[in-house]
């Protein structure tokens, strides 16, 4: 499990290494959840909090998630 901000720090420092890394591979992240969505494929979407005001970790789930909740 990573949180969303250290994968924020890991995309910041070196985007080619993370996107290797994570970029379309199933991640169990943690942290606050800003916001949830559905996006044009029916698919949940949750925008996780950063140490960045301007910068949300955006998730896409490929199943429906449990209970998720923002905040």
């Amino acid at each position: 499990m990573i949180t969303a901000d250290a994968l924020y720090q890991a995309f910041k420092a070196n985007e080619q290494t993370a996107n290797k890394q994570y970029l379309d591979k199933a991640v169990a992240v943690s942290g606050e959840v800003v916001s949830v969505t559905i996006n044009q494929d029916g698919k949940t979407v949750a925008d996780f909090k950063t140490s960045d005001s301007f910068v949300v970790i955006n998730c896409t789930f490929k199943e429906k998630p449990g209970d998720l909740k923002v905040g």
